[in-house]
């Protein structure tokens, strides 16, 4: 959050671009984003992030992948409708003039700046040919606590964006960020009280009988795959389908609890494997110490 509030601040052109570190950006990716601010009610442009399968065998790949083609469909379809919900960190650009600064480093940063376009009554729309490709997750326990953190930085970035809202101006953003954020970060929730209304239930129509016999076979299919995560049926869509639904939404449930109690995550340590060793990010006072 501070390099990107710093480099914001001493960029001088008039669109900042925003991509991550691991993302390999398409040679035309950059001219397919800035191309739609001709259009002057346009102030974001989100990218088209896209995974590299070169091993499709691994569910968490699979899951994360299938994931991502659905969300990219709704994306578009918001975009129609005036703005989508917020940009993917891979690629996106706004505005310089757009540009608001992060005040807290625990949120989700390419959410708190993406949605701040539109609570400035500028338009956040998807550019599908703006292409970002990244590796796929390389493990279930990785994409899990990734998406722990992600759950925590998201739901304390909506928080943040909620006072700036307003009902009669930005009423249709409204509704798309509680079906496309809120509602989503709901869903394990609202998978408990179904699970315990079905159970109830059950006893008096074979309606809910049938229907709790679905989602317990459902949820032993996501048990199954995890036990036989590295074997080759796993790539079956019966088994990684179940598994990553599950996987994804415990720990949106357990982000969402991280919230509930406090936790604030401001820095984390990205795997990445050089031979036997493993490097690990520097806390943030620690490189500001060593800064200064």
């Amino acid at each position: 959050a501070v390099a990107l509030n710093q480099a914001a601040s001493q960029a001088s052109g008039e669109i900042l671009v925003f991509t991550d570190a691991n993302a390999i950006l398409d040679a035309h990716a950059l001219l397919a984003l800035v191309c739609n601010f001709h259009d002057s009610d346009i102030g974001g442009v989100c990218g088209n992030q896209r995974y590299d399968m070169q091993d499709p065998g691994i569910p968490a790949g699979e899951g994360e992948n299938l994931y991502w083609r659905c969300d990219k469909w709704i994306k578009g379809l918001e975009s129609r409708l005036g703005s989508t919900v917020a940009a993917d960190g891979s690629l996106y650009a706004i505005r310089r003039s757009l540009f608001v600064p992060i005040a807290d480093a625990a949120q989700a940063d390419d959410l708190a700046i993406s949605a701040r376009v539109v609570t400035q009554d500028f338009r956040l729309i998807f550019e599908p040919k703006a292409i970002s490709y990244e590796d796929p997750p390389s493990s279930l326990e990785q994409e899990f606590w990734r998406k722990v953190r992600v759950t925590n930085h998201s739901v304390r970035a909506i928080m943040r964006l909620a006072p700036a809202l307003r009902i009669w101006r930005h009423g249709e953003y409204l509704i798309k960020l509680l079906s496309h954020k809120v509602l989503r970060y709901a869903v394990p929730f609202l998978m408990l009280i179904a699970l315990g209304s079905n159970i109830a239930l059950a006893p008096t129509s074979w309606f809910f009988a049938v229907l709790l016999g679905l989602q317990l076979a459902f949820y032993g299919l996501a048990a199954t795959a995890y036990r036989l995560r590295r074997h080759k049926w796993v790539k079956l869509k019966v088994f990684y389908v179940p598994l990553y639904f599950c996987l994804a939404n415990a720990a949106a449930l357990l982000g969402v609890l991280s919230v509930l109690r406090g936790n604030r995550i401001t820095t984390w340590q990205p795997q990445r494997d050089h031979g036997n060793e493993t490097q690990e990010s520097i806390n943030i006072q620690e490189y500001r110490k060593r800064a200064s």
